[in-house]
């Protein structure tokens, strides 16, 4: 089984589904404000269900993003256990903070497979706009987070490479593994560096490309699906 190829999040699956025609403004509206209401809701049939539908609208299969959930399980089992055993440990909140987590990433993953990186980095270049206030670049700002949630799967790939060479090797080092994996992600980050370099993707190209749409039926509609999603999952 190979988890490198499973991980879904900082993929983009390319699809022609409504989920993936809109606007990537609304996607992370909608992810932030369904992240906020994770805290609030009682029941989690909604998100649930929610979840599913749009999955299904998405076209992605559903094997597919289940088995991209697979490399975080540890991390829900250490969250789980820790909330089940460390003072005062409670079973019932350590379960509702596993799926809150469990959730957050399926919502994650659908977003960035259903988005390009290009659209993806011109949204969060739109949200970190205010930030000019403090001199900040959001171009650099959105350029550095689109680049650190695709160098997830990278990483994956490379870790997963190594540990098939020690065991063909039957070498075992934590040491060794730690070392080469340590060279072999530095030099595929000089690697992406060069391909910016080459394409131009610079700040200041970044501003240039930075133009929107406007927003279409779907995206409204997705708005307004959203919403009502919120006051009916709050209502129950």
């Amino acid at each position: 089984m190979n988890i490198a190829h499973q991980f879904l999040l900082g993929r983009y699956l390319q699809g022609n589904s409504i989920i993936h025609r809109i606007d990537a403004r609304v996607k992370i509206f909608i992810l932030m404000l369904f992240s906020i209401s994770l805290f609030f809701v009682k029941s989690f049939i909604c998100p649930c269900i929610l979840l599913i539908i749009v999955i299904g609208v998405s076209r992605i299969k559903f094997q597919r993003i289940f088995k991209g959930v697979i490399p975080i399980l540890w991390l829900i089992g250490f969250t789980f256990i820790f909330h089940s055993f460390i003072p005062p440990g409670n079973i019932e909140y350590a379960l509702q903070i596993s799926l809150r987590l469990l959730l957050l990433f399926c919502w994650a993953t659908v977003l960035t497979v259903t988005t390009t990186n290009v659209e993806l980095c011109k949204a969060i270049s739109w949200y970190a706009g205010p930030m000019k206030i403090f001199k900040v670049s959001p171009e650099n700002v959105a350029l550095t987070f689109s680049l650190a949630l695709r160098f997830f799967p990278i990483i994956l790939e490379e870790a997963d490479c190594i540990i098939k060479a020690q065991r063909l090797r039957k070498g075992k080092s934590l040491v060794s593994f730690c070392t080469v994996f340590m060279i072999r992600v530095l030099r595929r980050a000089r690697n992406i560096e060069y391909a910016l370099l080459n394409r131009n993707i610079l700040e200041e190209n970044l501003k240039n490309i930075n133009t929107f749409k406007k927003l279409g039926l779907a995206d409204v509609s997705a708005i307004i699906v959203c919403l009502g999603y919120i006051f009916v999952s709050y209502k129950l």
